[in-house]
C-alpha cells in the first residue's frame, strides 16, 4: 500500500492475523494458570475456598477473553481524516480517540516475539498531551511502516502551518 492510497475518512481495520496473536497470548496465560493450579494442588492450597474461587475466576476470565477475541479484534479500526487520526476500539465499551496531526510528536513501531512470528506490528503514538495513549495493534509490518511515514508527514505539514 503506497502512501498515496490512503483515502481520507475511510475506515481501515487491523489484520485478521492478530486474532492468532491474541489467542496465542491467551493460551500461554492459560498454561501458566494450569501450572499455578498444579502448584496449588501439590501444596493442597486449592482446597481452601477463597483460593479455589480466585483461581477458577482467573481461569474463567482467561477462557472468556479468548472466546471474545474475535469480536474485540474486529472492533479495532482507524481512519485518517482531514485534520486528525481517528482510532476506535471496543465492542462492549466503545472508545474513540481523535489525535490531531499537529500534536503528533512520535509514532513508534513495536513488535514483540509473538507479533514477529505473524509478521505484525503495533503503532504507538506519542503526542504533546500526556494523557493521549493510542496503541494500534495488528498491522502488517510493511503497512505499519507506510502508515507511520504518512502520519509523520501529515504531522510535519500541520506543524509547519502553525
Amino acid at each position: 500500500m503506497s502512501t498515496e492510497s490512503y483515502e481520507r475518512n475511510r475506515v481501515y481495520r487491523i489484520s485478521k492475523k492478530y486474532l492468532f496473536v491474541d489467542l496465542t497470548i491467551s493460551l500461554i496465560a492459560l498454561l501458566l494458570e494450569i501450572i499455578a493450579g498444579l502448584f496449588l494442588a501439590h501444596y493442597e492450597l486449592i482446597h481452601m475456598l477463597f483460593v479455589a474461587i480466585v483461581y477458577w475466576f482467573i481461569v474463567g476470565a482467561t477462557i472468556l477473553g479468548a472466546l471474545l477475541s474475535w469480536r474485540r479484534i474486529i472492533s479495532i479500526g482507524y481512519a485518517l481524516r482531514d485534520d486528525d487520526f481517528l482510532f476506535f476500539q471496543g465492542f462492549l465499551f466503545h472508545k474513540m480517540t481523535a489525535v490531531p496531526y499537529g500534536r503528533l510528536q512520535l509514532v513508534e513501531i513495536k513488535r514483540g516475539p509473538i507479533m514477529r512470528i505473524f509478521n505484525l506490528s503495533s503503532l504507538q503514538f506519542v503526542t504533546a498531551a500526556a494523557t493521549a495513549n493510542v496503541n494500534l495493534p495488528g498491522l502488517k509490518q510493511a503497512h505499519a511502516e507506510q502508515l507511520r511515514d504518512e502520519l509523520m508527514r501529515l504531522a510535519k505539514d500541520r506543524r509547519s502551518d502553525l
